[in-house]
């Protein structure tokens, strides 16, 4: 395309950018991002956004570096966090968000997500411009209101990101080698599934998914 394709502009703001503000803004408190290529550049497009990172080195080999990327990082936060007593007793639940996948920030300490401990998380795409913040949020409700093991997206007939894995999944995502369909299939019964409109599963990889993209936001 000419140039990184989460950096270029969509409505005023890179798309790497207008994602993970939306993540952010979805009433998690703490949000990872996970950065490979250009990464330099990616970060520092998210420039004042309330974010963690971790650099990916093998993002080139696949989607599947950044589950085992974000998940290293979340269970070695988790282990760090439980040796000290005060910071333990105020985890919640788990996220982070990356250049190719994220994980869901953790709930903050407000309101009925008093509940949620630091044993979900939210993975998501930054390539997708279209899901809002309402969209991620309702992820997280769903988890609080009925704890399955996974909440997945489902656009359509179409499942696609994000989804939510309780932390009992994260071995599982830990040697993933490409995308979470997998794990979802193997463990469709623990699932709940919620739906989102197919337009909203508009993603970015050509230049004409991006002449796209422009064009439904100026006509909405």
């Amino acid at each position: 395309m000419g140039t990184h394709k989460l950096l270029l502009p969509l409505d005023g703001e890179p798309i790497v950018r207008r994602t993970v503000r939306q993540v952010c803004e979805a009433g998690f408190d703490e949000v990872l991002v996970i950065v490979g290529y250009e990464y330099q550049n990616v970060l520092a497009a998210l420039d004042g956004l309330p974010i963690h990172h971790v650099v990916n080195a093998d993002y080139a080999t696949g989607m599947g570096s950044s589950f085992r990327t974000a998940v290293g990082y979340l269970t070695n936060v988790a282990e760090s966090r439980n040796q000290d007593p005060e910071r333990k007793r105020r985890q919640r639940a788990g996220t982070a968000l990356s250049q190719r996948v994220g994980v869901g920030p953790h709930a903050t300490e407000e309101g009925p997500r008093e509940k949620v401990r630091n044993d979900a998380a939210m993975f998501a795409l930054a390539d997708q411009p279209f899901v809002a913040a309402r969209d991620y949020r309702s992820l997280l409700d769903a988890y609080i209101a009925e704890r399955p093991g996974i909440v997945s997206m489902r656009y359509g007939d179409v499942t696609a990101p994000p989804h939510l894995f309780a932390r009992a999944f994260y071995p599982e995502l830990a040697v993933l080698q490409h995308g979470a369909r997998p794990v979802l299939e193997r463990h469709a019964g623990e699932t709940l599934v919620l739906q989102l409109p197919r337009e909203l599963l508009e993603d970015i990889d050509t230049p004409e998914d991006y002449e796209r993209a422009k064009s439904l936001l100026k006509n909405r």
